[in-house]
């Protein structure tokens, strides 16, 4: 008997995880032309790079840092392959979501032990409204999650040199993952072996580490790139569902984390296996509810694997012996009606105004081609959108003026003082039948006015 349940737990996975990853790509695929502002950031520095411009971009002036640095070189291999940018971005983007299904299962299956329930916490994380917007974006929300998770997997796999390198990797996509390199430096560092010594243990995993960061620091000196990478994105608010299962997952995690505490073997027991990523998990949290929410997306996966540990640890309790599997299923089909709730209420649209958006200032790039010439000054709310469409430079709309006269503004603003509206997109769109909202306009400037720009 005991046979059979395990070679159907074996079927159910086999075909499960892939019609997951299956599922999830299919959804997500479905908008795939949606691109935010911070996608084409990062195809503005992929551009400059192929061009031999380097990657002081002009917009991240006096910032410090240039977005996701191994994200633009993954960009960048595809335009010397003669592909689009924005395409190969939305390839790499859907590639690197479905792997990180992939290994939130493996990283559930570690710390669950068990399959059935590793494929519940994957089902949620696949269905995460966060997930399918950054999915078919062309942003590096994913290949940051690929990396911190792939991290965090090789860790429970005791390995000793593959964490670091991923975390190196990882760091190119975001600085706060230092944090991560941070950690598992002090794990190499407290639970050394026997008879070696612990500073020594971590001369090796810092040398790896440095390595892996040293050309890039070398090269942004050079170029006079900002050194800092920076984990750039865009999230839709969250709605009610969204936060309530959010408070749920959070407040289950928590459960799950001290019921691991108080587990037998003891608090250096709990740490050697579950220290590195409840310090990674607790270190996102605090930096994404206090500034970046994209930085939740990195966390979400581990949170969910540590909410399912914590719901196992209360069904143990409530039904005194092994948690029975319809109540985890119960939960799970929960946890996925909020997601997907959270998805269609708050993301979907989110996606459908960006993508009108862009249409619109597709529009309005092929006006600027034939309107007007390169010595013409262009200004935008998004530049990085228009630039690349157009091929040629937009400055960002500064918020408190400009400091100096500009020939034309792109930006949905209704009235600028000194400026004449002279072209919107929205009616040659809605006769095309691509849509838009009527949101964005080109102003002239005024002759001879005098008036700087708002």
């Amino acid at each position: 008997m005991g046979q059979d349940a395990n070679r159907l737990v074996l079927q159910i996975v086999r075909y499960g995880l892939p019609l997951t990853i299956l599922i999830f790509y299919v959804t997500a695929s479905q908008s795939i032309e949606y691109a935010p502002e911070s996608t084409f950031e990062h195809l503005r520095y992929a551009g400059d790079l192929l061009q031999g411009r380097g990657l002081a971009g002009p917009g991240w002036a006096g910032v410090g840092g240039t977005p996701s640095p191994l994200w633009v070189l993954f960009i960048s291999g595809g335009g010397v392959l003669g592909l689009d940018l924005l395409l190969t971005a939305r390839i790499f983007s859907l590639f690197f979501s479905c792997l990180v299904l992939l290994l939130t299962f493996l990283i559930a299956v570690e710390l669950l032990s068990g399959r059935i329930v590793a494929l519940c916490a994957t089902l949620v994380v696949g269905v995460e409204a966060w997930l399918l917007q950054v999915a078919p974006s062309g942003g590096a929300g994913a290949i940051g999650l690929v990396l911190s998770l792939a991290a965090l997997f090789f860790h429970l796999r005791g390995e000793r040199i593959l964490p670091v390198i991923f975390a190196g990797f990882c760091t190119l996509v975001c600085w706060q993952a230092i944090a991560l390199f941070g950690f598992l430096l002090l794990h190499r560092v407290l639970f050394a072996p026997p008879g070696r010594g612990s500073l020594r243990m971590g001369v090796g995993p810092l040398f790896v580490y440095a390595t892996l960061l040293l050309p890039w620091l070398a090269v942004g000196t050079l170029t006079g790139a900002g050194l800092l990478p920076l984990f750039i994105g865009e999230t839709a608010a969250i709605s009610l569902p969204g936060m309530i299962a959010w408070i749920l997952l959070l407040t289950l995690a928590t459960v799950g984390v001290v019921s691991q505490g108080i587990a037998g073997g003891g608090f250096r027991l709990f740490l050697e296996t579950h220290g590195v990523i409840v310090a990674w998990m607790l270190w996102l949290l605090m930096l994404g509810l206090g500034s970046s929410w994209e930085l939740l997306l990195l966390a979400y996966p581990v949170v969910v694997v540590y909410s399912f540990l914590g719901l196992r640890h209360l069904l143990r309790g409530l039904y005194a012996g092994e948690a029975p599997s319809f109540s985890l299923f119960v939960a799970t089909a929960l946890l996925m009606l909020a997601n997907q709730t959270e998805y269609h209420l708050t993301v979907k649209p989110t996606m459908a105004r960006s993508v009108s958006m862009v249409n619109e200032l597709a529009a309005v790039a092929g006006w600027m081609r034939t309107e007007t010439t390169a010595e013409t000054s262009v200004q935008s709310d998004r530049p990085w959108t228009l630039s690349y469409l157009s091929r040629r430079e937009v400055e960002p709309l500064p918020g408190g003026g400009s400091g100096r006269a500009v020939d034309l503004i792109v930006t949905t603003e209704k009235e600028i003082g000194g400026f004449t509206e002279v072209y919107r997109p929205a009616l040659e769109l809605l006769r095309d039948g691509r849509g838009g909202g009527g949101r964005y306009a080109v102003w002239k400037r005024t002759e001879n006015t005098i008036e700087e720009v708002p």
